[in-house]
């Protein structure tokens, strides 16, 4: 139903006329809703800034060259462009007139004999430079042969110099050591590196001269002390004092043998008197050797009462000798060492 209706009974008049007049009316249309002016100036603004930017001389050459993918280029001026345009048919004519130009005959002989030089030209060359390459590699191998044996002399200098060396230090450490013994002072209080610096020249090459010396320095002997133990035991090796468990009869003929002594003419010395005598003298000129025979000859009875004075003797005997050993091999002489002869380097080959 028509919500205005025209026949409806319940309005008036006056109603329909305003209610036909309002309907007959134009409708009025809506507001124009304003934009903002601002962000278009702020955009016309930063265009213009950035064509100027763009346009400007001095972005050209310091910004756009740098920035990746705009390599720096140069324009070519009318005057390069008509050079190049002239170069350009200058190289046309040139090639035109060789494609007419017509090719020389050239007869067959000809070109075998040019063929034919030339292969004996190379073939010169090519000889030529194998002699200079088989004279340079006679050079380089007599060069070779003359640094290895410079080497080789150098080596066996060096070995020399450092034998002189340890055996000057061995000589040195030996004569430390001869004296130590002599005096019959312990080595490891008079010398405290004078063992182990012995083991590690000698230790290995002569052990058993060396046991011998370090066995003597221990505990010391001399010609002096066994002089002196000699006189100490000489009434027992003589019978002058007879042992505490003696008879009278055993004391009044030691006694009678030390009075008279009876020895044919010209015979040597064969009683205990004389033997301790002689090895007394013998000791003092240094000879431990013959008084060691002077007292082993003595009688068993009295060896056994000298058997700690022939044990000392026979240490002093032992360590003496293994010290003249140990001179003996510090002061040999090094083995010569054959040096190569160097060889004579050729003169070098002329090059042409």
């Amino acid at each position: 139903m028509d919500p205005i209706d025209t026949d409806a009974p319940s309005l008036s008049r006056s109603s329909l006329d305003r209610i036909n007049a309002l309907r007959e009316r134009p409708l009025a249309p809506p507001p124009v809703r304003s934009r903002p002016v601002l962000p278009w100036i702020i955009s016309a603004v930063l265009l213009a800034f950035a064509l100027g930017l763009i346009a400007n001389p001095w972005f050209e050459t310091r910004i756009r060259s740098q920035l990746p993918g705009f390599a720096a280029s140069t324009l070519p001026t009318v005057a390069d462009l008509e050079a190049q345009r002239a170069a350009t048919l200058k190289l046309d004519r040139r090639v035109a007139a060789l494609e007419a130009r017509p090719a020389p005959p050239v007869p067959v002989a000809g070109v075998a004999a040019v063929a034919s030089a030339d292969v004996g030209q190379l073939s010169t060359r090519i000889g030529t430079t194998n002699a200079r390459v088989d004279a340079i590699g006679t050079q380089v191998s007599m060069l070779a042969a003359r640094v290895d044996a410079s080497a080789a002399a150098t080596q066996a200098t060096l070995a020399s110099v450092a034998h002189d060396a340890a055996a000057a230090q061995s000589v040195l450490l030996l004569g430390v050591t001869r004296r130590a013994l002599e005096k019959g002072e312990k080595l490891a209080v008079t010398v405290p590196s004078a063992e182990a610096a012995l083991r590690s020249r000698f230790g290995a090459a002569h052990p058993e001269p060396l046991a011998a010396v370090l066995a003597l320095g221990a505990a010391p002997v001399t010609s002096r002390s066994l002089a002196r133990d000699l006189a100490q035991l000489a009434p027992r090796l003589t019978g002058a004092v007879a042992p505490a468990n003696a008879s009278w009869w055993d004391s009044f003929t030691n006694s009678l043998s030390g009075i008279v002594r009876v020895r044919e003419t010209g015979s040597a010395a064969t009683d205990p008197v004389d033997r301790v005598a002689a090895a007394q003298t013998a000791l003092l000129i240094g000879n431990v050797d013959g008084a060691v025979l002077q007292v082993a000859a003595l009688p068993a009875d009295k060896r056994r009462i000298a058997g700690s004075w022939l044990a000392n003797a026979a240490r002093l005997r032992t360590g003496l000798r293994g010290l003249a050993v140990l001179e003996s091999a510090a002061l040999a002489p090094l083995p010569p060492l054959a040096a190569p002869a160097l060889a004579a380097v050729p003169a070098p080959v002329a090059v042409r």
